[in-house]
């Protein structure tokens, strides 16, 4: 609603502060609405906002909060979002001062708008609307703010868009959905994701909003490994699964979306997770009706092992752990139709597997390989064969990290020299320089072993010097890998001129001595192999032979080396016999210097021997504390088997094992052995690579262990009397010992040595106690009656317990209780109630033993010399304005106590109204009487007296009348004023503002106490209050006075300051102002006698001393100075002004003293002062007519 322009003015000079209250705000109640002064005092408007009318006059301005400009008349609004962002607008019209409105939005009473919600208009904004768009969070309570500008006094306007964006009620809920899942709201289906919006509409008040936000919920993926042994499975849904694959389970959730596991089955990293007989073993690897051999063994990045070989013809690559588990095995088909041999395979710095080797055992129609692998994703990175001159290929080198690779073999036909070829690294193709050469010596030479050291390649071979076998020596040569340049080339150790047929095979370097160790073996004296010897030299760095050993394994003749291995405190040979049919495997260990440590041989079977391919590569490994070697075999239908060692470093193997065995060789120095120099014709090369595309197939083999393990266990089993167990077929009932051999699945055999134990028999005794009634199950058999029983109890653990059980028969426990209680009350007993004197028998039952039975003696109880006592509030002193009537008295009860046993007090009223009755003008007692519980009774009375007082200055303004009923000086020196302010409206008294001194606070009350009047009505007190003016305030709680009610409101404030009016001004609701200024020289002074009182007397004022009346007078005064009789006083009268207009000097001797005022004196008021001669003072004002 519009007010007139006159009543903005005053509700914006009258309005007061109220204090903060931080609780969640209410919706507004009622027909029409109105905004809060303070923010905590706001209620819902909701919907009501929009198109709201209102004006920025009669508010105060807000503390604690932020605002972009600054704030004089703030009025709040609370409502609930309904909507994510809405645009509020403030529309000013009428403007006083023409500056318009300023708006902002807050979360809370506290603090600083919400972002982007603050508008503070402008100086000048007359008419302009002012706007804010802001972000909200739906069903969130959120607060608007308006004011004036600069305290301009303007109607305004509220418009809200979009119009539904407030709600009454706000429902929000986050609902997660899985894929291809829907919901139903309010009878339609909806999937996620989505955001949907109901809106009920409202008969009255403003709409209800339901807003869903639907969220898609993600299945749940669980990307899982698991590792298992090879050979061993794995069971998922039913299914096994022997081998490494990934597999997909969906699982059905019931309670959300479905799980979706992803498996992924690889063989297990960690050896020692894999069951094994033993630290060695001797495996026989092959396949049905298929020839498998067995190559050589290198060393994983991983610390797992290669192992290469053939099956049928083709290449063989497998990966074994440590413990001899095969991870994988893949079988390459290079050159289709010959024997694809792998001469030697190195792991790069990449971490592939980088081979070469030749297709075909002999000459002519060998083709070379290489080839580059990646063992993790199973792809062959490239192949590339070559066919120049029928080449052996003997091994592959990395020529540095990262680098080329260097492939070193034998063409043979017709050239017959030593060949080197670097290959590109990421292509496989032929690489021209600098290490493509073709090294030639004389008829037939090659490097059988090479390796790369610090930049060097070093290479060992057999070269000739001629034409002739005799011609063939054991060559050392160092080549700088970076330009193929030759450091040096060596023959040993047979002089040029002597007959002697030496192949060089392998080698060895002391990176820290700076020590070639090679070994070769042939005829020192002719060209007959069937006279071999082994050889092992010692050679500096720079090429100069330092001894030469010749060793002589004593069963054989036609001996043969292909490979030496160093180990911390020597080297390790690898021998064989080169004799048709091909025999025994030679193993010799010598120390640093080439003497002998020990020498052994396996003697498997009648073909035991390594691949006869020309090729020495890495067919045994040391591997930490063990040695690994590859051998072949055939087995009972003809077939080759590849044969896989592990060995100690002494080369045993556990178990029955007894094919390695010792064998005596013998070793002596080669006196004066010779090596010269020789220089090698270099050529360039021209071979053509062609690529080849084999597919790694997965080779499934079998695997047997030839070595027998037994795994010794003692176990102990305890048996209860009477029992059996079966052990090897064999049943034992008693004490003693059972073997038993239990086959193993991992290769070795477990030996059980089994202690029987027979248990003793336990026995206990039980006593088993019934009361009268009582029975009891024993082993299936109920008894009531005393005796004894037996009974078997079954073991869970351990054997049968022997009970015997004795039964007691006991009798039921008997007691007596007397129970008192006071008239009028009850007692329960046995479910049954009870009110008066009587005797009751009753049954309880008993936690543990019998039930007992209680006999129980009701009666009444007594309580000698009980008294009950009564006391009554103060008497009640009342005063009201002439004519009120009867008033409605709130008084206190009186308090009762006593000390009789039986509770309860009853309080009557015997005479006079009760509290809150009417009580007449006069003095009406009041008599209350207490009555206890043992009859005794007490009696006491209070007067209520409603007395009839006038104020000293009345004035009445509309519906308002005011009455200053007194001016109390207290003891401390202030003064106390009390005003009735009387409400003839049917409007609520909202509050009541009393002019205060300027910079003062009032002593009594305080700020922020609650005022309570003698109708026991409660004020808010604001000390001092601002606005309008300098005033106490007394807010009304609650219910406030109106239809002619009234309340007297007193306060203090220093004696010094006493003012000649006082300015009042009262609310109604919802604002309508009245004001009225009240003269206080109509009113004297009054010396307070003690305590505060209600007390005032229009005709005499008492100053502890001084009396006079009339008050006002017409010119005579009648003063009481009994206090002075026999004294010489002075009287003096002043004016309001301070002027003194009479002065008298008497001695009273009557109790009455009469003082004629002089004539012409003005009407008005006057001060009475008496003066003793000592000094002391009194003084009373009164008023002149």
């Amino acid at each position: 609603m519009k007010h007139p322009l006159q009543l903005f003015l005053l509700s914006f000079l009258l309005f007061a502060f109220l204090p903060a209250n931080a609780q969640t705000p209410e919706p507004c109640q009622g027909d029409v609405f109105f905004p809060a002064d303070p923010c905590a005092d706001a209620c819902l408007f909701n919907c009501f906002i929009d198109g709201f009318k209102g004006n920025t006059g009669g508010f105060t301005p807000d503390t604690g909060i932020v605002f972009c400009g600054t704030i004089e008349t703030s009025q709040w609004f609370a409502f609930t979002a309904s909507a994510t962002q809405t645009t509020l607008t403030a529309m000013p019209s009428l403007c006083i001062f023409g500056n318009g409105v300023q708006i902002s939005v807050y979360s809370d009473c506290h603090g600083s708008p919400i972002p982007n919600g603050c508008n503070a208009g402008g100086s000048g904004g007359g008419d302009i609307p002012v706007s804010v768009t802001v972000d909200l969070v739906p069903g969130n309570i959120y607060y608007l703010m308006i004011d004036g500008y600069a305290g301009d006094l303007c109607d305004f306007t509220l418009d809200v868009s979009p119009s539904e964006a407030f709600a009454s009620y706000v429902h929000t809920q986050t609902i997660e959905l899985c894929a291809n899942e829907t919901i139903d709201i309010h009878g339609q289906q909806y999937a996620a994701p989505d955001t949907v919006r109901i809106v009920t509409p409202a008969i009255t008040g403003c709409d209800s909003v339901e807003i869903y936000y639907l969220r898609s919920r993600e299945t749940v993926v669980n990307n899982r490994t698991l590792t298992f042994c090879p050979g061993e499975s794995i069971t998922l849904n039913g299914s096994v699964y022997s081998h490494e694959t990934t597999v997909t389970d969906t699982v059905a959730n019931p309670a959300g979306c479905d799980t979706i596991n992803i498996y992924t089955l690889k063989y297990t990293l960690d050896p020692s997770d894999c069951p094994s007989c033993s630290e060695t073993f001797m495996k026989i690897i092959g396949s049905a009706g298929q020839q498998v051999r067995g190559y050589g063994v290198y060393e994983a990045g991983d610390g797992n092992l290669y192992v290469t070989g053939t099956v049928q013809d083709s290449a063989l690559l497998m990966k074994i752990y440590p413990g001899g588990g095969v991870i994988w095995s893949r079988s390459f088909d290079i050159v289709p139709g010959l024997i694809d041999n792998i001469a030697e395979i190195l792991e790069d710095s990449d971490g592939m597997i980088a081979g070469a080797g030749q297709a075909g055992d002999l000459q002519p129609g060998v083709t070379g390989f290489a080839f580059r692998y990646d063992p993790v994703s199973d792809q062959m990175l490239w192949v590339k064969t070559f066919s120049e001159e029928s080449p052996y290929v003997m091994g592959i080198l990395e020529k540095e990290a990262g680098g080329n690779f260097i492939v070193y073999s034998n063409p043979h036909e017709p050239v017959n020299n030593a060949g080197l070829t670097e290959i590109n690294r990421s292509t496989g193709d032929f690489t021209a320089a600098p290490m493509s050469v073709r090294l030639d010596l004389g008829a037939a030479d090659n490097f059988n072993s090479a390796l790369i050291i610090n930049g060097s390649m070093y290479g060992v071979g057999r070269f000739t010097n001629g034409n002739s076998f005799t011609d063939m020596r054991h060559l050392l040569a160092r080549i700088d890998v970076s330009n193929s340049d030759i450091t040096y080339a060596t023959l040993n150790h047979v002089p040029s001129g002597s007959p002697a047929r030496l192949y060089g095979m392998d080698l060895v370097f002391d990176n820290i001595a700076k020590v070639i160790y090679s070994v070769a073996f042939g005829d020192e004296t002719g060209e007959n192999l069937n006279n071999s010897h082994v050889f092992l030299h010692s050679t500096y760095n720079s090429g100069a032979l330092v001894w030469t050993k010749k060793i002589d394994i004593e069963e054989i003749t036609s001996e043969s080396v292909d490979e030496i291995v160093s180990v911390p405190d020597g080297f390790i040979l690898y021998c064989r016999n080169l004799a048709a049919p091909p025999g025994n495997l030679y193993l010799i260990k010598t120390d640093k210097s080439g003497n002998l440590v020990w020498s052994k041989k396996v003697d498997f079977g009648f073909n035991d021997n390594f691949s006869p391919v020309s090729t020495a590569q890495s067919q045994i490994l040391v591997k930490g504390n063990y040695l690994y070697f590859t051998a072949t075999t055939t087995d009972e239908s003809g077939n080759s088997r590849m044969m896989l060692f592990k060995t100690t470093l002494d080369a045993t193997l556990d178990g029955d094992c007894s094919f390695i065995s010792n064998t005596p060789v013998t070793i002596t120095d080669v006196l004066n052995p010779k090596t010269w120099a020789v220089d090698l014709t270099r050529s360039l090369p021209a071979p053509e690579f062609l690529p080849a595309t084999p597919a790694p197939q997965a080779t499934a083999l079998t695997e047997k262990n030839a070595c027998k393990v037994f795994v010794s266990q003692a176990l102990e089993i305890s048996l209860c009397p009477g029992e059996s167990i079966l052990i090897g077929g064999i049943a034992y009932n008693g004490p003693g010992t059972a073997t038993d051999t239990i086959a193993g699945t991992a290769g070795c055999d477990t030996i059980r040595t089994y202690t029987i134990n027979v248990l003793p028999q336990p026995v206990r005794s039980e006593t088993v106690s019934l009361c009268p009634g009582e029975s009891v199950s024993i082993g299936g058999v109920v008894y009531q009656n005393a005796g004894t029983v037996t009974d078997t109890l079954p073991g869970l653990t351990g054997c049968d317990t022997i009970v015997t059980y004795t039964l007691v028969l006991l009798e039921n426990p008997v007691r007596a209780e007397t129970v008192s209680f006071c008239p009028g009350a009850s007692v329960v007993i046995g479910g049954q109630t009870y009110t008066q004197p009587g005797v009751v028998v009753d049954t309880l039952p008993a936690v543990a033993g019998c039930d007992t039975i209680v006999t129980y003696t009701l009666q009444y109880s007594i309580t000698p010399g009980a008294t009950v006592s009564i006391n009554c509030p103060d008497n009640i002193d009342i005063p009201v304005s002439p004519g009120t009537g009867p008033v409605n008295v709130p008084y206190d009860l009186p308090s009762v106590s006593g000390d009789c046993d039986c509770p309860g007090i009853a309080l009557a009223l015997v005479q006079g109204p009760p509290a809150g009755g009417a009580f007449p003008v006069g003095t009406t007692q009041v008599c209350y009487q207490a009555r206890d519980s043992c009859g005794n009774t007490a009696t006491c009375c209070f007067q209520v007296t409603i007395r009839e007082e006038s104020g000293c200055d009345i004035k009445t303004n509309g519906c308002i009348r005011y009455e200053l009923l007194g001016i109390i000086r207290e003891t401390d020196g202030d003064l106390r004023y009390r005003i009735r302010v009387q409400n003839l409206c049917s409007n609520k008294l909202i509050y009541t503002a009393i002019q205060i001194p300027d910079g003062l606070a009032a002593t009594s009350p305080a700020d922020n106490t609650v005022f309570t009047t003698q109708s026991n009505r409660a004020y808010d007190v604001r000390n001092p209050n601002a606005s309008p003016f300098h005033s106490i305030r007394f807010k009304s709680k609650a219910d406030s006075i109106a239809n002619g009610q009234s309340d007297i409101f007193e306060y203090s404030i220093p004696g010094q300051t006493a003012p000649a009016y006082i300015h009042v001004t009262t609310r109604l609701y919802p604002q309508l102002f009245y004001e009225a200024h009240l003269n206080t020289f109509y009113c004297p002074i009054v010396q307070a006698t003690g305590s505060r009182s209600h007390d005032t007397g229009t005709d005499a004022v008492d100053t502890a001393s001084v009396k006079i009346f009339p008050n006002p007078t017409s010119g005579r005064l009648f003063a009481d100075l009994s206090a002075w009789r026999g004294s010489r006083v002075s009287i003096r009268i002043y004016n309001s002004q301070g002027q003194r207009v009479h002065d008298l000097r008497v001695t009273p001797e009557q109790d009455l003293q009469v003082i004629d005022l002089p004539d012409g004196l003005s009407a008005g008021l006057y001060l009475f002062e008496l003066v003793t001669n000592d000094g002391e003072k009194r003084a009373v004002r009164f008023v002149l007519n």
